[in-house]
Order: C-alpha cells, then sequence, then structure tokens
C-alpha cells in the first residue's frame, strides 16, 4: 500500500498500476496454491489406511490401527499398504 500510495503522490501512475497488478497476481498464486494443497492434502488422507489385519493364534482378525499393539503379528498379503512401522522377520519395515 505505501508503495502505490507513493507513486500516486509523485505522479508515477503506471509504478502504482505495476505494484497493484503485481499485489493482486501474488494474492491470487497464493489462494490457488493453498487450494491446491489443500486438495492435494485431502487426497493424501483420503488413502491412510484405518485397518490392519493382526494375527491372534491361528485367526486372522481386522483391527483398528488403534488397536496395534508394541509385539502384535500382522499379516501383510502381497499389494497391501503398511499402516504401522515394525520389524519383519527379514527386518525393519518402514511406512
Amino acid at each position: 500500500m505505501i508503495s502505490m500510495t507513493g507513486a500516486l503522490v509523485f505522479g508515477e501512475y503506471m509504478a502504482g498500476a505495476v505494484v497493484a497488478l503485481m499485489y493482486s497476481g501474488g494474492q491470487y498464486l497464493e489462494h490457488a496454491a493453498e487450494g491446491r494443497a489443500r486438495r492435494e492434502m485431502t487426497a493424501l488422507l483420503s488413502r491412510a489406511l484405518r485397518k490392519a489385519n493382526r494375527r491372534n493364534g491361528n485367526h486372522i482378525e481386522e483391527v483398528s490401527i488403534e488397536e496395534i499393539d508394541t509385539g502384535d503379528v500382522l499379516v501383510v498379503r502381497r499389494g497391501d499398504l503398511v499402516p504401522v512401522d515394525g520389524m519383519s522377520r527379514l527386518g525393519h519395515v518402514g511406512s
């Protein structure tokens, strides 16, 4: 605002218009980036797993990820996403 006011006071109307255009363009780009980031986060969170397959004796039960505890044995089938970090019999498994 100060630079636009200064440009108008000194009669530099073109400079004031350029500053106003740059400001409005920046506001538009910021709004567009914020909307895109929000959409991407929503899409990412919608893919997050909420359930896992846990071995309970000879049975496999589907449980929510909040119910998983240290020492639980989870069953991960080919193509499954893993909702938690842990150790496999082969070594560390990351999320």
